[in-house]
């Protein structure tokens, strides 16, 4: 432990630029793979004509489909039983709405949440890693080494909750249009039926 106690206190700078170095890089591929999830999930989410939702209502609905026709497939067939009361429309439209919220969040949702989520602690292990390095160099308190290692440390956390943030933001945008999409969706009657 000695040694490796003597490494960090002859090589402080090397050191501090290493762990600097793997912060930044590992939380910059945490928010790059939010980002691109992010934008599978807002292509899932793109926004589809009404003809082109018509014409693909004789097909299957397929977990690839925007949601906006996923939902319109999965209801329109039933607007078109006569046999359905209301009660048993409601409960599909629902059903519906959950089915395509349970697929956003389990595709979507969940791991860009997990990248998220990890920003903030990767940070905190950059600074807790800076102030050790701070505090094992044993300069004078108020030498310049000292405030410029303290200000390192403490960005990587602040660049890591700045991510974090970011990708929070889009998070709640991705639930809003989603909602939105949904409700496009089950809102849907193709030419000719009355609505």
């Amino acid at each position: 432990m000695e040694t490796f106690l003597g490494l960090f206190r002859s090589h402080a700078t090397l050191a501090s630029t290493l762990i600097q170095f793997a912060v930044y890089t590992t939380s910059a591929l945490l928010f790059f793979n939010g980002l691109w999830i992010s934008l599978k999930a807002f292509r899932w989410l793109r926004r589809v004509d009404d003809q082109t939702i018509e014409e693909s209502l004789s097909e299957a609905p397929y977990a690839d489909d925007p949601v906006v026709m996923l939902v319109a497939k999965t209801v329109s067939g039933d607007r078109r039983d006569p046999r359905r009361n209301t009660a048993e429309r409601l409960f599909l439209a629902d059903a519906t709405r959950q089915m395509a919220e349970n697929m956003f969040e389990s595709r979507y949702m969940e791991p860009l949440t997990m990248f998220a989520s990890l920003l903030p602690p990767l940070g905190f292990i950059g600074t807790v890693f800076g102030m050790i390095l701070i505090f094992l160099v044993k300069v004078d308190p108020g030498s310049e080494l000292n405030t410029i290692g303290l200000g390192a440390a403490l960005f990587t956390t602040l660049a890591a909750l700045i991510l974090f943030v970011v990708l929070e933001i889009i998070k709640t945008w991705l639930l809003r249009l989603l909602r939105n999409r949904v409700d496009q969706g089950l809102a849907f009657v193709p030419d000719g039926e009355e609505k």
